[in-house]
C-alpha cells in the first residue's frame, strides 16, 4: 500500500514538473534579467563612479617631484671687484643640481570640476537609457516569439479536431467500403487528408519547438514541449487621448540634460582658478644665488590663473552647444511624429480585429452547422468525400482566421500599451 502511495506521488510530481506552466510576465522576467545587455547597466555604473572618484581627487593636494642636473656654458658674476682683505666672493659652479616637491591645492575653480562631475553623471545617464531602449527591444522580440507560441498551440489544437473528423469519416467509410455502398476511391480522399493534416502537424510542431528553443536561449530556462503557455489577457481602454511613453523618450531627455550640462561647463571654464602652492628643495645653488653650494630651499605663496584663451572660443562652442540641443530637439520631434502615427495605427487595428472577432464568431458557428450536415450527408452518400473535405477545411479555415485575429488583437493591445500612457 505504501508502495502504490509513493507510485501515485512520483506520478503527480512528474506530471506536474511535465506541464510547468508560464506567463508573458515571468518568461519576460527571465528574459530581462538574463539577457547579457544588462551586464553594460553595472558596468556604466562602475565607470561614472571611477570617473567621479578621479575629478574629485582634484580637490587634494597636487603633488610634484622633479629634479634636474645642468651644465652651464657661464654663470651670473659680479662684475665689481672687492679688494678687502679676507673677503671674496666664489662664481658659481658651471655644474647645478636641484630636486623640487612642488605642492598645489585649489581654493577656487569656478565650479569646473564641479561641472564636469555633472556631465560624467549626465553622460551616464545617456548610456543607461540606450541600454533601458535596447532592452525594450529584446522585450518586444521575447512576446513575439511567446505569442508565437501559443499561436502554435491553438493551431495543433485545430490539426487534432480534424484529425479526430478524418478518423471518424474514416472508420464509417471503411465499413460502407465493406459493404459496398461507398467507393474506394471515397476513402482514398480521407486518407490522402489524412496524410496532409499529420503534415501540417509536423511542420507545426517543428515551428513550436524552435520557438521554445529560442525563448529557452533568451531566458536561460529549460522549456520543453510540454510546457504550457498561459494566454495574456488585456484590460487596456482605448481612449481617445494618449501620451506616448516609449523608452526612447528618456534617451533624449537625457541628451538633452547631457548638453545643458555642457553649456553650464562652458560657462565656468573661462573663470579665474585661485590656489594655494608651495615648493621646497635642496641644490647647488639654492635661493641664495651667491652661496655657491648646496642648500635646502623653500617658496610658499597664492596663485591666480586665468587663461583668457578660453574667451577667445567659448561664443563658437556655446552656438555649437546650441545647435547640438537643437538636433536632439529634433530628433525627438520626428520620433514623437512617427510614434503617434504608429500608435494610431494601433488604435484602429484594435477596433479593427474586435470587429473581424465578432464577425469571424458569426462564420465559425455557421461553418460548425455546415459541417455537421455534410458529415450526415457523407454518412448517407448524399455527398462525396472530396465535398465533405471542402467543408471541413472551411471550417477550419474559419477557425484559423478566428484563432488568427484573437491573437493578432492581443498583440496589438500589448503593441499599444508600450507606447502610451493613459491619461
Amino acid at each position: 500500500m505504501k508502495n502504490l502511495i509513493l507510485l501515485f506521488l512520483v506520478l503527480l510530481f512528474l506530471e506536474t514538473t511535465a506541464q510547468e506552466s508560464f506567463t508573458l510576465e515571468s518568461i519576460i522576467e527571465k528574459a530581462n534579467s538574463n539577457y547579457p545587455l544588462i551586464k553594460q547597466k553595472g558596468y556604466l555604473e562602475q565607470n561614472r563612479n571611477f570617473n567621479l572618484a578621479a575629478l574629485n581627487r582634484a580637490y587634494l593636494p597636487q603633488i610634484s617631484i622633479n629634479g634636474q642636473a645642468t651644465y652651464q656654458s657661464d654663470v651670473t658674476e659680479i662684475p665689481i671687484k672687492i679688494n678687502i682683505p679676507g673677503f671674496s666672493i666664489d662664481p658659481l659652479s658651471n655644474d647645478q643640481y636641484k630636486v623640487v616637491a612642488d605642492v598645489n591645492q585649489i581654493l577656487f575653480d569656478g565650479g569646473k570640476i564641479h561641472q564636469q562631475k555633472n556631465l560624467t553623471r549626465a553622460s551616464e545617464m545617456v548610456e543607461q537609457e540606450k541600454v533601458n531602449a535596447e532592452m525594450q527591444k529584446m522585450r518586444e522580440k521575447v512576446r513575439q516569439l511567446y505569442l508565437g507560441v501559443l499561436m502554435m498551440d491553438e493551431q495543433l489544437k485545430q490539426v487534432d479536431l480534424i484529425e479526430n473528423d478524418l478518423q471518424n469519416g474514416i472508420n464509417k467509410m471503411q465499413s460502407a467500403v465493406k459493404n459496398g455502398t461507398a467507393l474506394r476511391s471515397h476513402l482514398a480522399v480521407l486518407q490522402a487528408e489524412q496524410h496532409k493534416n499529420n503534415q501540417r502537424k509536423t511542420e507545426l510542431s517543428s515551428t513550436r519547438n524552435t520557438l521554445l528553443k529560442t525563448i529557452s536561449l533568451f531566458t536561460s530556462t529549460t522549456i520543453d514541449d510540454k510546457s504550457k503557455f498561459i494566454t495574456p489577457h488585456s484590460t487596456l481602454q482605448v481612449q481617445e487621448s494618449f501620451l506616448i511613453r516609449r523608452p526612447e523618450l528618456k534617451v533624449f531627455e537625457a541628451q538633452e540634460k547631457f548638453t545643458d550640462t555642457q553649456k553650464k561647463l562652458l560657462g565656468v571654464k573661462s573663470l579665474p582658478r585661485l590656489s594655494l602652492f608651495g615648493q621646497g628643495g635642496y641644490g647647488k645653488p639654492g635661493l641664495n644665488m651667491l652661496l655657491n653650494e648646496f642648500d635646502w630651499f623653500y617658496i610658499a605663496g597664492a596663485r591666480l590663473q586665468w587663461n583668457l584663451g578660453e574667451l577667445y572660443t567659448l561664443s563658437a562652442e556655446r552656438k555649437s552647444n546650441a545647435i547640438s540641443k537643437s538636433s536632439i530637439q529634433v530628433q525627438k520631434e520626428i520620433f514623437l511624429l512617427n510614434a503617434s502615427i504608429t500608435a494610431e495605427q494601433y488604435r484602429n487595428d484594435i477596433n479593427k480585429y474586435k470587429q473581424l472577432i465578432s464577425e469571424d464568431n458569426e462564420i465559425v458557428a455557421l461553418r460548425n452547422e455546415i459541417m455537421k450536415a455534410s458529415k450526415a450527408q457523407l454518412d448517407n452518400g448524399v455527398i462525396t468525400s472530396s465535398d465533405y473535405i471542402r467543408e471541413m477545411n472551411a471550417a477550419d479555415q474559419a477557425r484559423q482566421n478566428l484563432l488568427l485575429h484573437q491573437l493578432q488583437l492581443i498583440q496589438t493591445e500589448l503593441d499599444y500599451n508600450d507606447y502610451i500612457a493613459q491619461p
